[in-house]
């Protein structure tokens, strides 16, 4: 909803209506844009996606030897069929009492770290059910451990990915990688592959397709802060699916679990298989999803969905609601709006590029002065505000001039004598508080067509 940072369960019920009921109903969803008008040149996508990681390790699979790689005491290592991936994995088998199966590079694949930079090393393990797994980073400078890190996962028997990040306090360090299993029995085994390490500067710089490799949020956000919107939507769009899951896997923070967040990360990737929203991945980059009851709200960098309410909705209703919920975060962080073109602006955005089709009468004009005319009519609000961005970021700049290319309307967006007086000649006489399809509608068309002969009512 708009941008109060004050949240109000009637505000947010209101919203519901808004949205679902009194803003039209939301049709089925495509990656279809509004016809007859281009969008921004994709041509390099193909170029993008071609873009790939350098590996630091360099015996990951264990496909032809065990070259790069030794035991520790009393464990045993050798390749064994089938592999994660490939054909063979790495065996760590407890030959002495018990202790720590670990499998250590030697000598480190990873010599000479860079600066300013997060380096990731993850692995593939399978052990039996009930023991523990851990992937571990040591960093030394001149002989002296700096820095460490490690993550552990209890094992299910099956195939599991375990990853850790280590920020690198000094370029030119050295960083040692152990992969092993936590205290087995003598005899007790587990399987290791598609080990890898992956550095990534905290800076911005570096490429996208890396950081989906083996970043971290705080990165991508990084990437993107310094980024356009078009070369986030390029860099996105060059993503195969399966790039494009996993980023949906990096940038979601939500205290949503199991299936609730698993339906999160079917919805983003929804979002992001179309060319011109990748920059949704900066917006979930820096925004939280608190699944509370009381509707549903968005603000800077938060948002508050009620999970009875969302859980009710269809897929294709759901998407919509999240992501005009996070372009709220959007044009709070951008310094956007506040009020109605807020409103309209998170309105037009899903309609414009989603929708299957559009009645004629809803453009960019319709949701920004309806909005304004529902908490007049039906709210109680004559005083909501209908203003312009006072000192919107080039972003928010670039996604609303995009946004106007797509409205038929021709929405005054960046003029606040425009906006307002558009309204006051063709929208304020209107009554927002009826039917609708059979009402509201017709007449928000007849309103469009005498803003559109008059030359005052178009953006600057």
């Amino acid at each position: 909803m708009e941008e109060p940072r004050e949240r109000s369960r009637k505000r947010s019920w209101v919203l519901v209506c808004g949205i679902l009921v009194l803003f039209g109903a939301i049709g089925p969803g495509s990656a279809l844009g509004t016809p007859g008008r281009a969008g921004p040149d994709h041509s390099r996508a193909a170029e993008a996606a071609s873009l790939a990681p350098t590996p630091i390790v360099g015996n990951s699979g264990f496909e032809t030897d065990l070259s790069g790689w030794r035991p520790n005491a009393g464990t045993s290592l050798a390749r064994v069929e089938p592999g994660h991936t490939g054909s063979f994995a790495a065996a760590l088998t407890r030959t002495g009492s018990t202790g720590n199966v670990r499998l250590n590079d030697h000598r480190n694949w990873l010599r000479s770290a860079p600066g300013d930079a997060i380096c990731t090393a993850s692995a593939s393990v399978l052990g039996p059910e009930g023991e523990t797994a851990r992937i571990r980073l040591r960093e030394y400078r001149l002989g002296v451990r700096v820095a460490r890190e490690s993550t552990a996962t209890v094992l299910d028997g099956a195939w599991q990915v375990i990853s850790v990040p280590l920020s690198v306090m000094h370029e030119g360090d050295n960083v040692d990688l152990n992969v092993y299993g936590v205290r087995f029995d003598t005899g007790g085994t587990v399987l290791v592959d598609d080990v890898s390490i992956l550095c990534a500067r905290t800076d911005g710089s570096g490429e996208l397709v890396d950081l989906v490799e083996g970043g971290t949020r705080e990165q991508i956000r990084a990437w993107a802060d310094a980024r356009s919107i078009a070369d986030i939507n390029l860099a996105v769009a060059g993503l195969d699916d399966a790039r494009k899951a996993r980023l949906a896997e990096i940038v979601l923070d939500t205290d949503a679990t199991g299936t609730e967040r698993d339906r999160f990360l079917r919805l983003i990737g929804m979002v992001l298989s179309h060319p011109d929203l990748g920059f949704y991945a900066e917006i979930w980059s820096y925004t939280f999803i608190e699944m509370v009851e009381g509707g549903f709200f968005g603000t800077c960098g938060h948002l508050f969905l009620s999970p009875s309410a969302f859980a009710s909705l269809s897929d294709t209703d759901a998407r919509n609601v999240l992501m005009h919920e996070s372009f709220h975060s959007f044009n709070c962080v951008n310094r956007g709006p506040v009020g109605a073109l807020d409103e309209g602006a998170a309105i037009w955005i899903f309609k414009a590029t989603l929708a299957e089709s559009l009645h004629p009468a809803e453009t960019w004009a319709e949701a920004t002065y309806g909005t304004k005319l529902f908490y007049r009519d039906i709210v109680g609000s004559p005083d909501y505000p209908l203003g312009v961005a006072a000192a919107p970021t080039d972003k928010l700049l670039e996604v609303y001039r995009w946004l106007a290319d797509l409205d038929p309307s021709r929405l005054p967006w960046n003029s606040q004598d425009r906006l307002t007086t558009c309204f006051q000649r063709y929208w304020e006489p209107l009554d927002r508080n009826v039917d609708f399809f059979a009402v509201w509608l017709p007449s928000a068309e007849a309103a469009t067509g005498l803003m559109l002969a008059d030359p005052d009512c178009r953006p600057v």
